[in-house]
């Protein structure tokens, strides 16, 4: 997906749930997904030229890539 990304010049909009503001379980199953689930949330923030952050409806804007 990641190399994907990386390549494509289409629109491409990506809709996740946060799940390190929670409260994480103290099963290994539960915290490996809490960092897999991180460390790909910051590759893929990586390549995007927009980043969003939406909390109780309120947006807030984590990264605008300017268009050349």
């Amino acid at each position: 997906m990641l190399s994907v990304l990386g390549e494509t010049q289409a629109t491409v909009i990506l809709v996740s749930n946060e799940v390190g503001h929670g409260i994480v379980l103290l099963g290994e199953l539960s915290r490996t997904f809490v960092d897999q689930s991180r460390l790909l949330h910051q590759d893929i923030a990586q390549l995007a030229d927009r980043v969003d952050f939406i909390l109780a409806g309120c947006t807030l804007r984590i990264k605008q890539r300017r268009k050349q």
